[in-house]
């Protein structure tokens, strides 16, 4: 029976995003603008302005959130925590390494790097899209945290909740980097599939 609705619900998705998609694009022609992606939670969420030195000081402070119970964990085994979150990082990374070539979505077209930077390396470029690492270091941190009990269900929606709309507000990923991230990690931790030291 769920089968079914799920069934339905695809099609039903499939049809309206042509018709969002078909809309769009041919407005965008109508009115002589360069084509760009559709998001629908762009078309209805304020975008977040700010300079690009605040927005990349932003960046490191949603990079360094995930990381908050490391000053409150008393357990000893911070080393054992940070390993665990890299052994599973590295499996993610591997695929969004893979997808951020394979298919470059357009950037928000303020963004501008001149030069490419460890930043660049560690926060992301223009072209990074799918998918998010932002979104994919939240969830490992958070989960490994939960799991060793270091953190609570609350905090974890929270920043996970938090680190979604700052991505979203700030145009720094599309809303399908964002989804394609969640299921991304939910498989590798599900699986178990930890790249070990």
């Amino acid at each position: 029976m769920y089968a079914y609705i799920v069934i339905i619900i695809i099609l039903i998705l499939n049809y309206t995003s042509y018709k969002n998609g078909n809309w769009f694009y041919t407005l965008r022609e109508k009115l002589n603008k360069r084509p760009k992606v559709f998001d629908f939670f762009y078309s209805i969420l304020p975008k977040l302005e700010v300079k690009d030195t605040t927005l990349n000081l932003l960046n490191w402070v949603v990079f360094i959130i995930p990381f908050v119970p490391f000053l409150f964990e008393s357990s000893g085994n911070k080393f054992d925590l940070f390993l665990e979150m890299i052994e599973y990082f590295l499996p993610v990374y591997l695929i969004r390494g893979l997808t951020t070539n394979f298919t470059i979505l357009p950037s928000d077209k303020k963004c501008d790097i001149k030069y490419f930077t460890i930043n660049e390396m560690i926060q992301g470029h223009c072209y990074d899209k799918l998918f998010s690492g932002h979104l994919a270091l939240s969830m490992i941190a958070m989960y490994v945290f939960w799991k060793h009990n270091a953190v609570s269900s609350i905090y974890l929606m929270n920043n996970i909740i938090f680190t979604v709309f700052y991505m979203l507000l700030t145009r720094e990923h599309y809303t399908n980097d964002l989804i394609f991230s969640f299921f991304v990690v939910y498989f590798i931790i599900k699986e178990n599939l930890r790249i070990k030291f």
